[in-house]
């Protein structure tokens, strides 16, 4: 019997005109050449880049980078947070450091690869996908694991906004920590769907940046609605706050703005870039945006992509993602073809979900070497339906819509 080959479902693009929408084009930054951007962290003036070879910072809204007074000695630094004083960094084979002294002096606080963070108060929380949620409650120098009530330790995402706590999990819906502070809950209500990419707060509402479009809900009472008009069909959300009213979303179909709370959407213009160039957004800060293009930064100014908006504050959220595509083979084979690019060596996996999140396959689960790397799928006995490609490389993970036809 015949297959038919899987293939990637790609939404039509909806254009929704903002007013007074933006022409001002991109600029390529000062950017150290060679160097892979994985994170970023605002912190007032200064913005701090985590890449493939340690940390860079910018004091003069990205013309120049340089080394902080202190260069943290690791491997790629895949994930960055700033809380009050204090930077956090997780790595991708030292575990995660902080510096009290905006970058001047490192300590090493545990041995874990913390890839999201979140903070209220002194506590501190941190993430990663395998070994769920852990707690400082002393500024991030002392760790223990937090993850009572969660039914995954595949976690994606932290919030701490409006007094609530969030987590995300990568297949798994959206957790709350419950009013004692002891335990998590699930907090899901309105949700259709459970793989969570990002959290982010913008005035009193919360969002939730999915698989399938965002949702929004009230922080004091967690009910999700999806609102997503304008977005493409079938899209990946990673969500960045830029102020109130103000948010960015970052799609496998190219960036999008919105300056009315999520309410309609609008593209980015490409306007500087090369030819064709998908654009991720990471960081936000008072005066401009700056988005990640292979290993060069970019920037854009803020006010003349958001005309209108009120009260800038600064955000940003970059997952360490694995660059991935999807290609597929004759009928007859039924087979996939993955390939992943990898900027360095290291542990990854290639797994199937459906859309509730359950594991389907495991293709691959080891070591992947520096280049480009394929494994193959066979979907033969494989349902019909749709399904989610996640990959993972360290704890960083890229997800793509997929259709099985029989």
């Amino acid at each position: 019997m015949n297959r038919s080959i899987p293939s990637i479902i790609l939404g039509s693009i909806l254009l929704v005109l903002l007013p007074n929408e933006t022409r001002a084009q991109w600029v390529q930054t000062n950017w150290p050449v060679g160097r892979w951007a994985y994170s970023f962290a605002v912190d007032g003036q200064s913005i701090y880049a985590g890449t493939d070879s340690g940390i860079f910072m910018s004091s003069d809204n990205g013309t120049s980078w340089v080394r902080p007074p202190a260069p943290l000695a690791s491997s790629a630094v895949t994930s960055l947070f700033a809380a009050g004083s204090a930077i956090f960094a997780g790595t991708w084979n030292d575990g995660a450091f902080r510096s009290p002294d905006q970058g001047r002096s490192w300590v090493k606080v545990s041995d874990y690869r913390f890839e999201c963070w979140a903070a209220t108060g002194s506590k501190v929380f941190a993430a990663n996908f395998g070994d769920g949620i852990f707690r400082s409650d002393d500024g991030g120098t002392t760790w223990t694991g937090f993850s009572s009530g969660l039914q995954t330790l595949e976690m994606s995402c932290l919030l701490a906004a409006n007094g609530d706590v969030l987590a995300g999990a990568s297949f798994g819906g959206i957790y709350g920590l419950s009013d004692d502070g002891t335990t998590w809950a699930e907090a899901n209500t309105g949700l259709t769907q459970y793989i969570i990419n990002s959290l982010v707060a913008n005035g009193d509402n919360v969002f939730a940046g999915t698989m399938d479009g965002f949702f929004r809900s009230a922080s004091s009472a967690i009910n999700w609605v999806k609102v997503d008009i304008g977005l493409p069909a079938n899209t990946s959300v990673g969500l960045l706050s830029a102020g109130e009213g103000i948010l960015f979303a970052n799609t496998q179909y190219g960036l999008f703005v919105s300056i009315d709370g999520g309410v309609s959407w609008a593209p980015v213009g490409s306007a500087g870039l090369p030819t064709s160039a998908n654009i991720r957004l990471g960081a936000v800060c008072a005066s401009h945006v700056f988005g990640v293009l292979d290993d060069q930064v970019w920037r854009r100014p803020l006010a003349e992509m958001t005309v209108g908006a009120r009260g800038l504050q600064p955000r940003s959220r970059l997952a360490c993602t694995a660059d991935f595509r999807i290609l597929a083979q004759d009928r007859v084979a039924s087979e996939m073809i993955i390939v992943l690019s990898m900027p360095h060596s290291g542990r990854g996996s290639i797994r199937v979900y459906d859309l509730v999140g359950r594991q389907v396959a495991t293709v691959v689960d080891g070591l992947f070497g520096p280049g480009s790397v394929k494994v193959s799928w066979s979907t033969r006995g494989i349902p019909a339906g749709f399904y989610v490609v996640g990959v993972q490389v360290g704890h960083g993970l890229s997800r793509k819509k997929i259709a099985v036809s029989q």
